[in-house]
């Protein structure tokens, strides 16, 4: 099951590959990660290193894909190297409040999704507009933001 992740935290895809594992009775044939990222790799890899030795201490097939870009308008979808048989799952977390300024990229990267079709879609963002072209309610958009964050 490839998984196409657009904010990765190593913490959630170790956690999935032990619910993969877990919930799987008939072996999965592949577990594969795909991280697509606008930014530096090295903590991205590091990252990937580590789940595959998670993966290699469960007897899983693991594998770990990087795809870098400038910006997620380049994102193609012959870049995942996906299958047809491939159940495909989506994660971002806090990955589209950052293309709310930039209306090219999201519906770039929504044209993608799109065409995956992944069987689950997992999207975790804030609710909240802190991305205002007025200096003054992104402040105080932001400062209820972190207060609610910290009163949790």
């Amino acid at each position: 099951m490839p998984l196409c992740a657009l904010a990765l935290r190593a913490k959630h895809c170790a956690e999935g590959v032990h619910a993969g594992n877990a919930r799987n009775t008939r072996g999965t044939d592949h577990f594969k990660i795909t991280v697509v990222a606008t930014g530096t790799k090295c903590v991205i890899e590091e990252a990937g290193v580590r789940l595959r030795s998670l993966a290699s201490s469960l007897n899983i097939c693991f594998s770990f894909h990087v795809i870098t870009l400038e910006d997620f308008v380049k994102l193609q979808l012959s870049m995942l190297d996906l299958d047809n048989e491939e159940a495909v799952l989506v994660y971002g977390l806090h990955a589209l409040e950052k293309l709310v300024s930039s209306l090219n990229e999201l519906e770039a990267l929504m044209r993608v999704i799109t065409r995956i079709s992944p069987r689950v879609m997992i999207i975790i963002d804030a609710a909240t507009n802190v991305n205002s072209p007025v200096f003054m309610d992104r402040f105080v958009k932001a400062l209820l933001y972190c207060g609610a964050l910290f009163d949790s």
